[in-house]
């Protein structure tokens, strides 16, 4: 593969940056802050638009010295018109924020805040709607000194959702937050992408436990969490845990589901750690495979080490950090279904259940629904006997030297 050519636009100042990528090189582009960084509870134009001649993986990261984190990067084409935000608890004089990047001309987006705001001047108490026009790269930012979890963000068109906290401690609700805190960020993924099946991983190094927070979109949702008991969320609400170092949880709902998890301040257990936020994907999102990168740390790159749980990549070095899921699939498995034929690795809900791609071409009902090769993932050689020449032929074609 000769790799991919990338240009990098940051519309508020015009400039343009083309880069070669090849196979397999992670290729780093430093953007103008000022052009970039939204400042303020106001409607802005700092978008960053990334295209390429082939698929790649994008990761925005914010590099500062002592205060770090880093997201995946989201396509425009899986991107929705339908969000709650994760945030986190206030620490100090810094706010809760999230931000909205227009992606087509003429979009229309309501907010409903989870707590009073000010936007562009105008004041609006927790659970007021109000509505911003976005054109495409036009952005707006929403700032508050209290947590704003929970915040419902609607769009006419699809658009892209940031959210976090411009320093967090990341201490459980009703403890004092205090301690070492990062800037925290996740880029969001619409609910229509939801799931109802989770599992927890506890972080490396970590000893004081790790937070996690499930957001909910609809009304009546329940939640079960191993070890705890059964809650009901409405939509825009949370429900935080806080689980020990030593512990994985399964956690499902009878509705779609947010599942955030938050590393706690290195002052929770004194080890060489700090906060950041990570989505974790819904088990019905699970790849098969993943191509990531990590992240350069600046307080001591010496030091820093990187780590891989099932479904994350983060890293540490005291008192910085960054985190965020290794990849996901983005099918809509929360949206309004109807069955389809299947197809191979269409990223489709051929039958409905709420799972992608979890057949093989077999003749078996590998997903325990009593239906046969309904909702197909890519087939290996050996599932196709009759064809197995063929199938090998084509593999090594595409083989990469």
């Amino acid at each position: 593969m000769s790799g991919a050519s990338v240009t990098i636009t940051t519309p508020s100042n015009g400039v343009t940056t083309t880069v070669q990528v090849t196979y397999g090189e992670v290729k780093q582009v430093e953007v103008d802050r000022v052009a970039v960084e939204l400042r303020g509870s106001v409607k802005g134009d700092k978008a960053v638009h990334i295209t390429s001649d082939v698929e790649i993986v994008v990761y925005g990261v914010f590099a500062e010295l002592a205060s770090s984190d880093a997201y995946l990067a989201l396509p425009t084409d899986v991107l929705g018109t339908e969000y709650f935000t994760p945030c986190a608890s206030i620490q100090r004089a810094s706010p809760a924020e999230f931000g909205v990047v227009g992606v087509q001309d003429g979009t229309t987006v309501t907010i409903v805040p989870s707590q009073a705001v000010t936007f562009d001047g105008q004041n609006y108490t927790a659970g007021q709607a109000f509505s911003v026009g976005l054109n495409r790269f036009e952005t707006l930012q929403v700032q508050a000194m209290q947590d704003l979890t929970g915040s419902k963000i609607t769009a006419t068109q699809p658009v892209a959702v940031l959210s976090g906290n411009q320093f967090a401690v990341c201490m459980p609700v009703g403890q004092k937050q205090k301690g070492s805190g990062d800037y925290v960020v996740e880029m969001i993924p619409p609910v229509d992408t939801w799931g109802k099946e989770f599992v927890t991983v506890p972080l490396t190094k970590h000893t004081g436990g790790d937070l996690f927070r499930v957001v909910a979109a609809r009304d009546n949702t329940r939640v079960d969490i191993t070890n705890e008991n059964t809650k009901s969320l409405h939509a825009g609400e949370f429900l935080e845990i806080d689980v020990p170092s030593d512990e994985y949880r399964h956690v499902t709902s009878s509705e779609p589901v947010l599942l955030v998890q938050y590393s706690k301040t290195a002052d929770a257990d004194k080890t060489d750690t700090d906060p950041f936020m990570m989505v974790i994907p819904p088990v019905a999102q699970f790849e098969a495979e993943y191509t990531f990168s990590t992240v350069d740390l600046i307080q001591n790159r010496t030091n820093t080490t990187h780590h891989i749980n099932l479904v994350m990549s983060y890293g540490f070095v005291r008192p910085e950090s960054y985190g965020y899921p290794g990849g996901l699939r983005l099918a809509r498995i929360a949206a309004l279904c109807s069955t389809t034929a299947p197809v191979p690795a269409d990223r489709v809900d051929n039958d409905c259940d709420g799972r992608v791609d979890e057949e093989l071409l077999n003749g078996i009902d590998d997903d325990g629904d009593g239906l046969i090769d309904e909702d197909l993932a890519t087939s290996n050689c050996a599932d196709n006997r009759d064809q197995y020449r063929t199938c090998l032929r084509d593999r090594c074609r595409n083989l990469v030297p």
